[in-house]
């Protein structure tokens, strides 16, 4: 089992566990976020529903990017998420504005249905996902050694994407280095893959994996 997520190797003790639609949500605490409907609001419909792979009234997988820059890549991943059913969560600090017209233009007009949740750094998504603790989590980065096929992937799986230019930082990596894959890149000129591109790769895999795409 891949256990996460951690800090310096262990769960923040301390957090306080925001109620639904409170300030995590955004603005106002309404359960929105610049438009953007939240759990609790609705659900996206795509693979999980029409394969019956996930849970009833569970996301077939989380995609948590965490301080993404570049608006347009979180714009299509968001679209992604909506397209096959998983629930995306944002992880602060932004490289952009949740308003960034970028970003909505990315995510089209299907913003309406990402199932999202927001967060403002990664001490406060450890602490309002705790309940999460004892699922599945693998972790992605262009330095890990382990391909992300070596990975075995299970509906409810949560899959955890840093930013653009630097990735997911060391206090992340560091605990959790035996659950750390790459997507293996032949062009010894390509540092690393697109955001989008490696979310997509990825969640397309575990779904093949999971018998919820043919």
């Amino acid at each position: 089992m891949q256990r996460g997520p951690a800090i310096a190797g262990a769960w923040p003790e301390h957090g306080r566990q925001r109620p639904a639609g409170g300030s995590g949500a955004g603005p106002g605490g309404n359960g929105t976020f610049s438009g953007v409907r939240v759990p609790g609001q609705t659900r996206a419909y795509g693979v999980a529903e029409m394969s019956g792979a996930g849970d009833a009234g569970e996301p077939i997988l989380h995609v948590v990017l965490v301080t993404p820059e570049i608006p347009p890549n979180t714009g299509s991943v968001a679209r992604l998420c909506v397209a096959v059913g998983a629930r995306l969560h944002l992880v602060g600090p932004f490289g952009f504005s949740l308003d960034d017209k970028h970003l909505k233009r990315a995510g089209l007009d299907y913003w309406p249905y990402v199932d999202l949740s927001v967060y403002d750094d990664w001490a406060d998504f450890c602490a309002r996902a705790a309940s999460a603790r004892d699922r599945q989590w693998f972790y992605y980065s262009a330095r890990a050694e382990q391909s992300y096929l070596q990975a075995r992937y299970s509906p409810g799986d949560w899959l955890v994407f840093g930013g653009e230019s630097r990735g997911l930082p060391e206090a992340i990596v560091g605990p959790n280095r035996a659950r750390l894959f790459a997507i293996p890149m032949r062009g010894a000129r390509v540092r690393s893959l697109n955001l989008a591109c490696a979310v997509s790769i990825v969640v397309y895999e575990a779904l093949r994996q999971m018998g919820a795409v043919t």
